[in-house]
């Protein structure tokens, strides 16, 4: 496994904030939601 992802609401802003404290970065995208990933390698 070399990566971790998930997509999120762009309005939901306390999981993006915990999705940050835990390394993710984080693209919004235009269709309203936002994609995080933690590279794991």
């Amino acid at each position: 496994m070399e990566e971790i992802y998930g997509t999120v609401l762009t309005e939901n802003e306390k999981m993006l904030l915990v999705a940050r404290k835990l390394g993710f970065t984080a693209k919004r995208q235009p269709d309203g939601v936002t994609k995080v990933q933690l590279m794991l390698k």
